[in-house]
């Protein structure tokens, strides 16, 4: 199969993945169920948030939303 050919086709399955990926970050992050999830994973808790760059303040909000 002629390379050139799978390029384009690739393009747009990678634009297409990249726009499912945003749609659902943008739910996920509308859905205190989400960060709650995260934080009662035993190996994961509020390491995750801070490793994926979420600010000081962004951290404190989501423990305080868990411990409520």
């Amino acid at each position: 199969m002629d390379k050139n050919r799978i390029r384009p086709i690739l393009k747009v399955a990678e634009k297409a993945a990249l726009l499912m990926i945003e749609k659902y970050t943008i739910l996920t992050s509308e859905s205190e169920v989400y960060y709650i999830a995260i934080v009662m994973c035993p190996d994961q808790k509020l390491d995750w948030f801070k490793e994926h760059d979420y600010h000081d303040e962004q951290i404190e909000e989501i423990k305080d939303m868990v411990v409520k």
